[in-house]
């Protein structure tokens, strides 16, 4: 059994997944890539997106749909399905809504500082930290994992 989270977004979604208490695999990858990798046997944790009382536009609708996507795949598969929003997520994590620097900082120091570098939890090539995984990605796409952790952590925190 993995468990996979998944921050999704209106093209492209960022996820990671665990087994076994280790991140396994992560990305930022097309909306049906992420699902493709759904099977009987996981346990998915999707971000569900919120209005707040604002207007919402096309970005969220199509983000919206990803979710329902999400939780469809796993209907048919037969694998377990949660949901939080991203509220939830801060709440659980650092016990307030706060903005993505902060809450990435919490999670990351979740995690053993074991590897080398200015990030330990991350750690480099030669001094590799749990979250190694997160180095191998490209430029730009750690943000969404990022998230996908966050989630995944804060899930992980209101199961207890």
């Amino acid at each position: 059994m993995s468990y996979i989270a998944i921050d999704p977004g209106q093209f492209k979604s960022g996820f990671v997944r665990f087994l076994k208490g280790e991140l396994v695999e992560c990305g930022h990858w097309e909306n049906g890539m992420v699902l493709s990798t759904i099977h009987a046997e996981d346990i998915v944790i999707v971000e569900w997106t919120v209005n707040y009382g604002r207007i919402i536009g096309e970005s969220t609708l199509r983000t919206a749909f990803m979710c329902g996507m999400a939780k469809d795949r796993c209907k048919s598969k037969y694998a377990a399905y949660h949901e939080m929003n991203r509220k939830q997520v801060c709440r659980a994590l650092v016990g307030k809504h706060e903005k993505k620097p902060v809450v990435n900082r919490a999670v990351l120091d979740l995690y053993p500082q074991t590897g080398g570098g200015a990030e330990p939890a991350i750690g480099t090539k030669n001094e590799p930290g749990p979250l190694r995984k997160l180095r191998e990605l490209p430029k730009g796409q750690s943000l969404h994992v990022k998230d996908a952790l966050a989630l995944f952590e804060a899930w992980k925190q209101v199961q207890i």
